[in-house]
């Protein structure tokens, strides 16, 4: 009886949260162990006195606007303080979210719901943390509307569990997960909207795309902006899982390769911000992103409260000690609910790690001469990402960023216009003219995001200290344009050079395609574009074809960059082979020559200090054999992939001297 005498004020609230009500009269379900008593979303008796000794040090003040955030600051405030006013004001602003919204309101109308994904979360932990607040009144409206909200959701095919990577999936994944924990044994629909969401939804559908489908290697696939929030929706719910007895971060390795994805695809260092003029850590850009003109939005709690939590949870493992690094290094904020919890712990410095990742699902390839502040460091597009919502047509694209600089990035931006191929009327930046791949008489490939795997054939992916190569075939991507369209990438570490060799069987005219913040400069003559940016600078060689075409085009509009279009007119086989190298704008030059050896090219690059490579290149349309001489030794490059798994204690390539057979990408459907 101590329990309900002592509810609804102060001490009330300690006792509710620290007594027996907590533990007793459980239920288990799905592998939780759900108490009868509140709170049960991320709270368990020693989290909330850490979390009281942590405000006492760092008090805040709840947030007035917007009014969803209020809900959530003041139903914090009360587990941390008992203070039973705070709950009135969250119990005020979470009776008014979301009263009128069509996508919630049914499930037959509208596409989706923005509101329920976006405030869910503060409704439900105001339910579950002000739960000895409520009157039953209040507790009625909330359970009635928000069970009419969630099973009406439920049923929409957009964001459905097949949506892996849709941000859309993830709020309703949450949403479903919380509820029906805080919830149940009070609510008829608790059981039906846990199940929805734990079990159809990530263990039936999600775990095993990210264990052997399209999810390996963590990469967020809604992009640079949407990506994040996977992140930020698993945090609560999962967190919770484990504290009532699901340890769901063990059920697969993705929130591991998160954190690796997330280090690999952060620029070395601060980089500078055209629109704004100042410097932020960045993410290498891709798909849909709004916030890129914003600058510096991997800082925000977004990728912060993500990267904390899986730093404190793995707090004695190397993964958590290297996402602890990369909240150091980026100075990253997470929000007050994290870091009360937050124990901290050690890091380990980058340097430890290859310098390759590779992550399978999308063929993203992220690589870099070095660790630190001055690398180069670059990704690479090879595949294309699982994105109905906010994918690019950017299928075999790459980016280069040196310094504090890109050196050549995608035209970034969501819904905004630039100037087409010929330089007349516009497209929406997300088409492939905006991204650095090959055009086929002007148009990009046809690739689409809802079967990406039908889209293009990983052939060659290896990662030496030397050098880091990869092939792919990108033909079926391109069956409406051209017969066969193929891409091969060469990063020489000692050079900070890229060689881009591309095999294209097509009847119009091929356009490789380059993007600058900076106009470039160019020297037909000796077929070199000179691209500076700042104190950094990409020099681009043309070694084939023979009689390249030049164009720069001012894309236009806010997010527009310079466009570079190296075009080869005419029907049949072309090769274009470019050196792309990465440099300070008054550092030496690497000289490149090409040689014909009839079956094979023989492409020599100098530089007056770092020595000479040859590279050998088998001719064809479809890539096999070559070599790479340097400092003596020759490679052959591999026929094949090089394996690579990661583990807690990061990225482990395998031998590249027993590569795995080329393949296709394998998604669970």
């Amino acid at each position: 009886m101590a329990n309900l005498a002592c509810i609804g004020g102060l001490v009330g609230i300690a006792c509710v949260l620290s007594g027996p009500a907590v533990v007793s009269a459980q239920t288990t379900v799905y592998g939780l162990t759900i108490p009868a008593g509140h709170p049960r979303i991320w709270w368990n008796a020693e989290r909330i006195t850490r979390a009281r000794e942590w405000y006492q040090r760092n008090p805040f003040t709840a947030r007035t606007y917007p009014p969803e955030e209020g809900a959530f600051d003041n139903a914090l405030l009360y587990v941390l303080t008992g203070n039973a006013q705070y709950c009135r004001t969250a119990i005020g602003y979470a009776s008014g979210i979301l009263v009128t919204n069509l996508a919630a309101n049914s499930p037959t109308e509208g596409v989706a719901s923005d509101g329920l994904r976006w405030y869910g979360e503060q409704v439900i932990v105001t339910y579950d943390w002000c739960h000895a607040q409520l009157t039953q009144e209040e507790k009625d409206l909330l359970l009635n509307r928000w069970n009419f909200y969630l099973d009406n959701i439920r049923q929409h095919s957009w964001g459905n569990a097949l949506m892996y990577e849709s941000n859309f999936n993830w709020g309703y994944m949450r949403n479903m997960i919380e509820w029906g924990i805080a919830t149940y044994g009070e609510n008829p629909m608790a059981d039906t909207l846990l199940a929805d969401g734990l079990i159809n939804r990530w263990q039936n559908n999600f775990a095993p795309y990210a264990r052997t489908g399209g999810g390996r290697g963590g990469v967020w696939q809604e992009g640079s902006n949407y990506g994040g929030a996977i992140g930020d929706y698993a945090t609560i719910p999962f967190v919770t899982a484990m504290l009532l007895g699901r340890n769901i971060l063990a059920e697969t390795n993705h929130q591991k390769e998160n954190i690796y994805y997330v280090i690999y695809a952060t620029t070395p260092d601060r980089t500078f911000h055209l629109p704004s003029g100042k410097s932020f850590y960045e993410i290498f850009p891709f798909a849909d992103d709004g916030r890129f003109q914003d600058g510096g939005f991997i800082t925000s709690s977004v990728w912060g409260d993500f990267m904390a939590t899986v730093s404190d949870h793995w707090r004695d493992q190397p993964a958590g000690q290297y996402a602890r690094r990369w909240i150091n290094l980026v100075s990253s904020v997470s929000s007050p609910l994290i870091q009360a919890v937050d124990h901290g712990s050690a890091t380990l410095d980058f340097s430890n790690l290859p310098l390759d990742y590779y992550a399978a699902g999308p063929a993203f390839l992220y690589g870099r001469n070095q660790w630190g502040a001055q690398a180069t460091t670059w990704q690479l597009q090879l595949g294309l990402a699982r994105d109905p919502g906010h994918g690019h047509n950017d299928l075999g694209s790459w980016q280069i960023w040196r310094n504090g600089r890109w050196l050549s990035r995608e035209t970034t931006g969501y819904v905004d216009t630039i100037l087409n191929y010929a330089g007349t009327g516009v497209v929406d930046n997300g088409e492939a003219v905006g991204h650095n791949t090959i055009l086929i008489n002007g148009d990009g490939s046809s690739a689409k995001h809802e079967k990406p795997e039908t889209m293009y054939t990983m052939r060659r992916v290896e990662s030496r200290p030397q050098y880091s190569f990869s092939a792919v075939d990108l033909s079926p991507g391109y069956s409406s344009r051209a017969s066969h369209v193929e891409r091969e990438f060469l990063f020489i570490r000692s050079l900070e050079t890229m060689l881009v060799f591309d095999r294209i069987d097509a009847a119009s005219t091929k356009t490789f395609l380059a993007h600058f913040e900076q106009s470039p400069t160019v020297d037909q003559a000796n077929r070199v574009v000179n691209a500076v940016n700042g104190t950094q600078a990409l020099r681009l060689t043309t070694l084939l074809p023979a009689a390249p075409t030049y164009t720069v085009i001012t894309e236009g509009s806010h997010v527009g960059q310079y466009r570079l279009q190296v075009d080869s007119p005419g029907a049949g086989q072309t090769y274009f082979l470019h050196v792309l190298q990465a440099k300070g704008a008054s550092d030496p030059n690497v000289s490149a020559s090409l040689v014909d050896g009839g079956s094979s090219y023989t492409v020599t690059l100098t530089h007056p200090t770092k020595g000479a490579v040859v590279v050998l290149l088998q001719k064809g349309m479809t890539s096999a054999g070559g070599s790479i001489t340097m400092s003596g030794q020759t490679y052959a490059l591999i026929n094949g992939m090089q394996p690579m798994t990661v583990t807690s204690s990061g990225p482990a390539w395998g031998d590249p001297l027993a590569p795995a057979a080329p393949t296709g990408v394998r998604v669970i459907k």
